[in-house]
């Protein structure tokens, strides 16, 4: 039960206050979800993309880190954040893939250097017209499947994991009620 006393001089002050509250409370609890979204994202960002591998993903070419967003609704009463991206491939590292692809058929460049076959970087064909010495080969690679378990490099829920969200959204609605 709550017990509210007006004093007459501030009656209609604390009236508009009571009457906005759920408003203001809604409002703060969508800034610290916010706040705390913003700190998992810079999280997911430094800690997990950005590490030495093979325990974490490593940079190679900042689109995957460039992609994280967080986003808060209000509706209805309702507060919801989400935090996520849109790139392809993220959901491959954060949630791992066990099972079977098809490899679609290739040509392999191959250097012949001092009788020992060499693989060429990426780039193939070109780099292969730089090299000064030995035989340059292609062999066909056909179509093939196959068999991938990888168990992933999380980044998200480690870094939701990590951060202190509740402790934001306390923040932000201790201000409204510290300021009736």
């Amino acid at each position: 039960m709550i017990k509210v006393s007006i004093i007459r001089a501030n009656e209609q002050t604390v009236i508009n206050s009571l009457a906005t509250t759920d408003e203001r409370v809604l409002l703060a609890l969508g800034q610290g979800l916010e706040a705390g979204l913003l700190l998992a994202v810079g999280r997911a960002q430094t800690n997990y993309l950005s590490g030495p591998r093979p325990g974490k993903l490593n940079v190679i070419t900042t689109r995957l880190r460039g992609s994280i967003t967080e986003e808060v609704t209000t509706a209805a009463q309702t507060v919801t954040g989400v935090i996520g991206t849109n790139v392809p491939y993220a959901a491959y590292h954060e949630f791992g893939f066990h099972g079977t692809v098809q490899v679609k058929g290739f040509n392999r460049v191959t250097h012949l250097v001092n009788g020992k076959n060499q693989m060429l970087a990426k780039g193939g064909k070109k780099n292969a017209a730089k090299l000064k010495t030995g035989f340059v080969g292609v062999s066909p690679v056909h179509a093939h499947p196959r068999r991938i378990n990888y168990a992933g490099k999380p980044f998200l829920r480690p870094a939701l994991n990590d951060t202190d969200i509740a402790g934001e959204i306390n923040a932000a609605t201790a201000k409204v009620a510290a300021n009736p």
